[in-house]
Formats: C-alpha cells, sequence, structure tokens
C-alpha cells in the first residue's frame, strides 16, 4: 500500500499468520498524539475501507458520546455505606450529569440505560457496536467492605476516549476523597 500521500500514516505493513489463516495490517501514525480515531467499513462493492481521522475535533459540536452507567436493575452492585443508594443509582446519577455537560458543549450523547434497567455487558456492547460512537466511556462507583478500599472507575474502548475517561475519573476521585469519605453528604455532582 501506498501512504506517501497520507498526512497521519508514515508506513504500513503485513503479517500472515498462515497456521491461523489471519492477516494483519499495520499502519505506523507520523504523530500518535492527538490521533481522532478510525472507523471500518465494507463498500458496496465489498472492499474494506478504513478511515483515519487526522486529529482530534476541537469542539464536541457533532460529536457522539454513549456513556455507559455501570449495573442496574436486577444487578444494583452494593449499597452505599449509609444505605440510601445502590451503585446502580449512583452511576445513573454520575451520567446524567455528565450527558447534560456534554450536551451543552454540544456533544450528541447516548446512555446504554436511562432508567434502573438491567443491561447486559453483551447488550451494552452490542449497543456501542451498532451505534459507533466516537467516544465511549463507562462509569462505575466501587464499594468494598473495608474503608481502605474505596473509590471510581471510569473505562473507555479506544484511545480517542481516555482524555474524557480520565477527566471524569479525576472530578469524581476529587469528589469522593474531599466530600464523600470525610463524611460530607453532596447532593450536587454536576461540579
Amino acid at each position: 500500500l501506498d501512504v506517501s500521500a497520507s498526512s497521519i500514516i508514515s508506513s504500513c505493513g503485513w503479517s500472515t499468520d498462515t497456521a491461523r489463516k489471519v492477516s494483519t495490517l499495520y499502519l505506523t501514525l507520523k504523530q500518535p498524539v492527538g490521533f481522532g480515531g478510525y472507523n471500518i467499513s465494507y463498500n458496496n462493492d465489498g472492499t474494506l475501507c478504513i478511515e483515519v481521522f487526522n486529529s482530534m475535533p476541537k469542539t464536541l459540536t457533532g460529536t457522539v458520546v454513549m456513556i455507559d452507567a455501570g449495573h442496574g436493575g436486577k444487578d444494583p452492585g452494593a449499597l452505599s455505606g449509609n444505605g440510601n443508594a445502590y451503585e446502580s443509582d449512583i452511576n445513573l446519577s454520575i451520567a446524567y450529569c455528565l450527558k447534560a455537560q456534554l450536551e451543552q458543549r454540544g456533544a450528541s450523547v447516548i446512555m446504554t440505560r436511562s432508567a434502573d434497567d438491567y443491561v447486559s455487558l453483551e447488550q451494552r456492547r452490542a449497543l456501542a457496536e451498532l451505534l459507533k460512537p466516537d467516544i465511549f466511556v463507562s462509569i462505575h462507583c466501587n464499594a468494598s467492605n473495608t474503608s481502605a478500599n474505596h473509590g471510581t472507575s471510569v473505562f473507555y474502548y479506544t484511545p480517542w476516549s481516555q482524555p474524557l475517561a480520565s477527566s471524569v475519573f479525576n472530578k469524581l476521585d476529587l469528589l469522593f476523597d474531599n466530600n464523600l469519605y470525610n463524611g460530607v453528604q453532596t447532593s450536587n455532582l454536576s461540579q
């Protein structure tokens, strides 16, 4: 493949594993920082099309973000220390706060669940594969029987989802450490 005209790919190569009957295409990026992702599809004539986005968008306008609020329905997670809420409730509240903030900045937001419904891991994955959001983050609050183990987790799948996941995690970590774990009740997660 000739990639000499590409502003983002410096080289490419193939490897083949004949035992497994698998071929792998390697694309080397000129600058991995700022890489805006990719989309793989088939054209109508059956050819494989790989779109490589040259950079991250400067704004969220037009960006589709999928937020996965962990747990839900028959899988509520652990009960909070004060017994007022399950992990699923807290995750959903955080997801709605994040949704509002992202929409204010121009993003289109899809929620894997919008109520206390059970959504299996397979259903969450299938929804992401079907709708192909630009960014996917999964929010989880974690509980433990000891006070030494606590916190939150924010998962992401693609490298370009990492900045949002890190931002959400850092805000939640700060909120939990400064408020919840010091005995302060927090009613406004939207800060």
